[in-house]
């Protein structure tokens, strides 16, 4: 029984966690990693394009999930209280798509105070885009095991 719950726990928060220890090691790890202006702009362009596709997909897979509530598979999870948590982590992905793109569209529009230091801008990034690759991941890989369920 401990050993369930165990795993509940480490399914809940390894994206929480390796996004804090991604972040914190960050500094260490990409110090001297600085970018043209204009390399820069190129990726942050790429990336605002790979957000605003991450939220349309995130959205849509919330909908369609929200939309088969009378399927016996959703009901099957309603039943073990596992539909809340998956609709809870469908939104923690399109939440991070969602500040990730703010912060391009921030960083891409040069609104980030001067103040900040390559380092405080290094742990930004790197928390979030961590926190938005892992929680991806998570999701697909609950999506993929919705999808398969008959």
């Amino acid at each position: 029984m401990k050993a369930h719950r165990a795993g509940k726990l480490i399914e809940a928060y390894w994206p929480w966690t390796a996004s804090v220890v991604s972040a914190l090691l960050s500094p260490g790890l990409l110090r001297n990693v600085v970018l043209t202006f204009e390399t820069k702009s190129r990726m942050l362009e790429k990336l605002v394009d790979v957000c605003s596709i991450g939220i349309g997909f995130w959205t849509m897979a919330l909908a369609l999930l929200l939309a088969l509530e009378s399927r016996e598979t959703i009901e099957a999870l309603k039943a073990l209280g596992l539909y809340a948590k998956f609709a809870d982590y469908f939104l923690l992905t399109t939440y991070s798509f969602f500040f990730l793109l703010v912060f391009c569209l921030l960083t891409l529009a040069d609104f980030l105070p001067v103040r900040l230091s390559h380092d405080l801008r290094l742990i930004a990034w790197s928390f979030l885009l961590s926190i938005t690759f892992t929680s991806m991941m998570r999701s697909l890989h609950l999506l993929r095991k919705l999808l398969k369920s008959r």
